[in-house]
């Protein structure tokens, strides 16, 4: 999934579209996962570059995203709901 900035978004979340956008990896991956919150501590206690921290968007779901070591965007979401 390509992905560019948009008026929904956040100016944070769009700016580091932008910064992605042309690099070495600008692919995205959703993943649902039903303990989103559990999950989030996780990656946050591990370290990993959270792009967009853990909330409810106005499209229905709560979601997050990282990044891993290939630049790569790992959202994870589940249901609102």
């Amino acid at each position: 999934m390509l992905e560019g900035a948009g008026a929904f978004y956040g100016e944070e979340y769009n700016a580091a579209i932008g910064e992605r956008l042309g690099s070495r990896s600008p692919g995205a991956l959703y993943i649902e996962a039903d303990d989103l919150d559990d999950l989030y501590a996780v990656v946050t206690h591990a370290g990993l570059r959270v792009v967009d921290p853990v909330g409810d968007r106005p499209w229905g779901q709560a979601e997050f995203t990282i990044e891993d070591g290939e630049g790569n965007w790992l959202s994870f979401w589940r249901r609102l709901g």
